[in-house]
């Protein structure tokens, strides 16, 4: 069965807009030599049931792709898994994925909402990078039954302006809202009981009501 996609391996083809990836896949492209998808027509991406991780790098750079489908059984979204795919406009993240890697979706300029399932626990990597950087999130929610918003989880969102957390969440962890610089209001809600450091340095929050 297929296990890897190497660098470069559909680099130019315009013609293909659709793929399904087989759940044996562990490596496609490389960080370092390159993406398998740069430069292709590539449109909407299937992964099969049975994927557990989406590997690093996935769809690096593809600026074309716009419709990504996950399967339940997704556990992890790698580090740039779809770095710089500037018209991805939405996905949908199972219940069951626990980490997003750095910058998962960094710079996916046209995903403007996401739904956050209570699985998640890590969100990419404040000192290397946050998962969602340059995005175009401008609306999050928090699924209920969400416990913490996680260090750095919304990071550098620069046009985030609504997030939704449920009463289920009691804490907010360092610079979870750091450089979130479209947010102007937040309000604490008394079932949260511990606020890090750095929570909302460089944001555009000048109101905050308890």
């Amino acid at each position: 069965s297929l296990l890897s996609i190497g660098t470069s391996a559909f680099e130019g083809c315009t013609s293909l807009k659709e793929i399904t990836i087989p759940k044996g896949v562990t490596s496609i492209g490389d960080g370092l030599m390159g993406p398998a998808f740069e430069n292709t027509g590539i449109e909407t991406v299937y992964f099969e049931e049975g994927t557990t991780v989406i590997p690093a790098d996935a769809f690096n750079n593809c600026k074309t792709l716009k419709y990504v489908v996950l399967p339940s059984t997704v556990e992890e979204i790698g580090g740039r898994a779809f770095f710089y795919c500037e018209n991805l406009e939405s996905i949908t993240i199972p219940n069951g994925v626990k980490k997003l890697g750095e910058y998962a979706f960094g710079y996916t300029t046209s995903l403007k909402t996401i739904v956050l399932p209570k699985s998640l626990v890590k969100y990419g990597d404040p000192l290397v990078g946050p998962s969602f950087e340059g995005s175009g999130l401008e609306t999050a929610v928090l699924e209920e039954g969400t416990t913490k918003v996680f260090e750095g989880s919304f990071m550098n969102c620069e046009h985030l302006t609504s997030i939704q957390i449920p009463d289920t969440v009691t804490g907010i962890e360092n610079r979870a809202f750091w450089g979130c610089k479209a947010m102007t209001e937040f309000t604490i809600s008394p079932y949260i009981t511990s606020l890090g450091e750095a929570v909302f340095y460089d944001s555009g929050i000048s109101k905050i009501s308890i």
